[in-house]
């Protein structure tokens, strides 16, 4: 069971996606890749995370936060009422008719995990939030984000008193949406999102506004006619996130078959070897661009990143590449004894005594899918959220 630490802001918003991440068997990360999938990801889709659903979710918070500023509640109510307020928002969804991306749908009065912090960090990276600090701060400080409080937010546009905690230009609160209430964004709605997104500077999230031919049903952001028309440097962006993910899931799907080899469950060692050679054809099919594929660069701009990746990391990711595009019979993968002392070492040395492989208990507990998935650098949520933004412009 977990239970919640003192973590900074953006250390909680990764527990965050970690355990929610928990039950989707084909996401975790379970050979300690996630600090450059993140880096990819923030990369093409920044604000973004894996536990966001839907875009108004980005304006619902502000708006319960707005209307407690207004009401001055004090900080010893603040959690209370704004937990109360988002529960009721949960009704006001289901009794607006929605069905998709309703956060806490089930748990209802019982949701452990509001919006409110779920899209904590992506409303400071878009700008909506203007307080720096983490949400437990906010709701200390309190009092000092009412109305005509005096508090000023020092800033070169002198923004006035009541943008010190949410942008100024947020558009207004519907009346009665904690009553009654839907994700379909109003185009002043979808406009601000938009133009927050589009201030990240050119961006693939950016350009997915942007474009009239966006589409929104292909599994990976590469898969879209949308990316072959994307200027240079985004595809550039784009095609080191594509090699990455390609290459990398077969050290995924190899640890599952030897997984499943440890475990004595044949099934599951012929799904995943027929997995294996699938994607042993895809690699042998885009060769040629493996080989050319400029590592150094991708590198360069993991180094650049605020996700820490180390040189044990590294090296793994390197050795792994390097034996696969070597590999004279990338068919035979599942047997290769050097492919398996790569993810053999791998997995001891990321999960150390709690290492499956050679661990009979840790093998009954094994759910037959460990980060067996392909990496989609958060496009499974960016295509709904962007979509929403979209169809909200017209």
């Amino acid at each position: 069971m977990f239970t919640w630490v003192d973590f900074a802001e953006d250390d909680r918003r990764k527990m965050s996606d970690v355990i929610a991440l928990f039950s989707e068997k084909d996401t975790r990360d379970e050979l300690g890749l996630g600090g450059i999938r993140d880096t990819f990801a923030d990369l093409l889709f920044p604000s973004t995370s894996t536990i966001q659903t839907r875009a108004r979710y980005f304006l619902f918070i502000p708006w319960i936060y707005q209307e407690l500023e207004r009401r001055r509640t004090l900080p010893a109510d603040i959690e209370r009422l704004a937990r109360r307020d988002e529960i009721r928002l949960i009704h006001a969804l289901e009794d607006g008719g929605e069905t998709d991306g309703i956060i806490g749908t089930l748990a209802q009065d019982k949701l452990a995990r509001l919006p409110s912090s779920i899209y904590w960090a992506g409303l400071g990276r878009l700008g909506v939030r203007r307080f720096a600090g983490s949400q437990e701060q906010y709701h200390r400080e309190f009092t000092a984000f009412y109305p005509a409080s005096g508090r000023r937010l020092v800033a070169e546009d002198e923004q006035s008193a009541e943008s010190a905690s949410w942008s100024s230009s947020l558009p207004p609160s519907p009346s009665g949406v904690l009553e009654r209430t839907t994700f379909t964004l109003d185009k002043r709605e979808a406009k601000y999102l938009a133009e927050r997104i589009w201030e990240f500077g050119p961006t693939v999230y950016g350009e997915l506004l942007s474009s009239s031919d966006a589409e929104f049903d292909s599994d990976f952001v590469w898969e879209t006619t949308f990316a072959a028309k994307l200027g240079p440097s985004l595809k550039s962006q784009i095609a080191h996130a594509q090699n990455f993910s390609e290459l990398m899931h077969g050290a995924a799907l190899l640890y599952n078959f030897m997984l499943a080899c440890d475990a004595n469950r044949k099934r599951l060692q012929d799904e995943y070897r027929d997995e294996l050679r699938t994607w042993a054809e895809l690699v042998e099919d885009a060769r040629a661009r493996y080989v050319s594929w400029d590592r150094k660069r991708f590198w360069a701009i993991v180094s650049e990143s605020m996700h820490a990746v180390s040189p044990p990391t590294r090296k793994f990711v390197d050795r792994w590449i390097d034996h696969t595009l070597r590999s004279a019979k990338l068919a035979d993968i599942a047997d290769d004894p050097t492919a398996q002392s790569i993810i053999t070492a791998r997995e001891a040395q990321v999960k150390r005594t709690r290492k499956r492989l050679g661990n009979v208990r840790a093998l009954e507990r094994w759910n037959e899918a460990s980060g067996a998935g392909q990496i989609d650098y958060r496009w499974f949520r960016v295509k709904t959220i962007a979509n929403d933004i979209r169809q909200g412009l017209g």
